[in-house]
Order: structure tokens, then sequence, then C-alpha cells
């Protein structure tokens, strides 16, 4: 029976703010971790013809953003939504609480989340002043009373998008322009670059494959008023590569993984990075003696060395 480092924990607090720093040094693998603050529907979108009107809602956004230590390096080459803003086209589930059941279709164009169809509209009342808002990404991946599972194989991008869920519940006043924050209150995101070391050539590296092991995604339901719901499973993560690598590293991996269900204790040593070349694998182990906590909204990333003796 395969035993699994997830665990249920309530002991973290106040996890927006924190940033943490660890530095390992092993064999075969070199690695220093740096832990980070993070984060029915068409694109082919012909009519916006009514944004305009007062009575109709559309949304300001912005996505919880990552600390600037982290940023900088692991932002290269990567979606924006991802990283903190929203991309022409972008597509949001919208439930407005008076009317449960319905989804809304929203999507982003001109810096705003504006209906993607006349049908999808949400209206102002005549005489109502406040609306309490649920929306979601990514739609419509993430359907209605649905139980939608977390990719753990996210080598293809659409895969790893599909594991960046964003959550926002807001009270909006008809008389100031709604805002939505999304936050990434259900994972971790974590980032490995690799480079070769001691033994290991660029070839070695370009033929490396990489696994995340002892790890858990998300299984999430949003009910008729758009409030979730959100358990886990135990996964392997097979990571996505992104193109091009970070700055001084030959490849680069991004995962985004169940957060808050994982605390390592101290005596834990579990699996974390298992690279794979040829018939070889060089594998990373929490050692004893730290803890290693995957919280909600971090970004972890991993600088990798890889070493052969």
């Amino acid at each position: 029976m395969k035993t699994t480092a997830c665990k249920t924990t309530h002991r973290i607090t106040d996890r927006t703010q924190r940033t943490n720093s660890h530095r390992f040094a092993i064999c075969p693998l070199s690695i220093v971790l740096y832990l980070a603050l993070l984060t029915g529907c068409s694109n082919d979108l012909d009519t916006y013809s009514n944004v305009a009107s007062p009575a109709i809602v559309t949304f300001e956004a912005a996505v919880t953003p990552m600390t600037a230590a982290d940023a900088a390096p692991s932002a290269e080459g990567t979606r924006a939504v991802v990283d903190g803003t929203f991309e022409e086209g972008e597509t949001i589930g919208v439930v407005d609480k008076s009317i449960p059941g319905v989804v809304h279709c929203y999507v982003y164009h001109d810096g705003q989340f504006v209906p993607a169809t006349d049908a999808d509209a949400i209206h102002w009342n005549e005489g109502e002043t406040l609306k309490v808002i649920a929306a979601w990404r990514p739609y419509p991946y993430i359907q209605l009373n649905t139980i939608t599972h977390q990719p753990h194989d996210q080598r293809k991008y659409d895969d790893f998008d599909k594991a960046n869920i964003l959550l926002s519940r807001a009270t909006i006043d008809r008389n100031t322009q709604p805002v939505l924050t999304f936050t990434r209150n259900l994972y971790t995101r974590i980032t490995v670059n690799l480079r070769a070391g001691e033994g290991t050539s660029q070839n070695d590296i370009g033929q490396a494959t990489l696994k995340l092991l002892n790890l858990c995604t998300n299984e999430i339901t949003i009910d008729d008023r758009g409030t979730y719901t959100a358990s886990y499973t135990p996964n392997d993560i097979l990571p996505y590569e992104r193109i091009p690598a970070t700055t001084s590293y030959l490849r680069t991996f991004e995962a985004i993984v169940r957060s808050d269900a994982l605390l390592w204790s101290k005596d834990d040593t579990y699996e974390l990075i298992r690279i794979t070349i040829g018939n070889r694998n060089y594998s990373y182990h929490k050692p004893k003696g730290t803890e290693l906590f995957f919280l909600p909204g971090e970004h972890q990333t991993y600088n990798v060395t890889v070493n052969s003796k």
C-alpha cells in the first residue's frame, strides 16, 4: 500500500504574508529552496454591444500577486494569468447569488471582464444597489455542482492551466466600479530549475525526465450559489516544462499542487523530486530536522544542479 505525505493540518494562519528560505546541499542533487508568496464559454466573442449600459455589471479584476523576490526569475516565459494578471480573452464563471444556479460567462476585454454574450450579462435591477458575486477560473472547465479534478499530469500547458484554480467573492456596489480580487487559496506553485553539474552534461539534462512525488491535487465543487468545497487526492505530479528556461538554467519545470493538506514534519524524509536520466534516478528527499509546509498562495522554487559520481 502506497504511503502518502498528505496530511490535514490546521496550524497555519495568515499565510498570505509568509516568506521562508531554506538551503540544502545534497548529492547527487544540490538544491536551494526558496519559499515565496505567490497566486460553455466561447473565445470567439462578437458581442460587447451592451457593455456601456449602466444596467449591466462589468468587473475590473486582479490576482493576488507573488512576492517581488520570486516573481522576476519565475515569470520568464510564463503566461500572464499564472503570474498575477489576465490575458485578453481569458474567461471566468460568475454567479450572482440572488439568482442561484445560473452561471454567467465573462471574458477579459480591454482591461475588464465583460459579458461574453448578451445572454451572459448580469443586470442591475431597478432599486438594487448591492450584489454578492462569486467568480472562478478556469471556466468552463469547472462547472456548477460537478466534482472537478485538478490534473496531476500537467505536461501539456492546457492541463497546467486547468490546475491554476482562482477564486473570488465580493459584495459589489452599483455606485462604484466593481473589482474582483482572485486568490490562490487552494494551491502551492512549484518551480524546478535544472542545470548540469559534476559528471553530467547539457545533453544529459536535455534527456532528463522529472517527477514530483508524495504530493496532492484538489477536487473542487462549486454549488448553485458559488460556494466551493475542496478535498484532496494523493498524487505524484508530472510537471509542465516552461520554455525558455529560467536564465542560467538548462530546463525549467512548473507544477501546481494542493496546499494546506500537506505538512512534512521534522521526522519525515519523503522523496519530493525524482530526475531520471537513462536508467539512473537522482532523488531529493526532505532531510530530517526541518518542517516543510505547502502553503496556500506560496511559490516554491528549487534550483537543482545534477551531479553524478
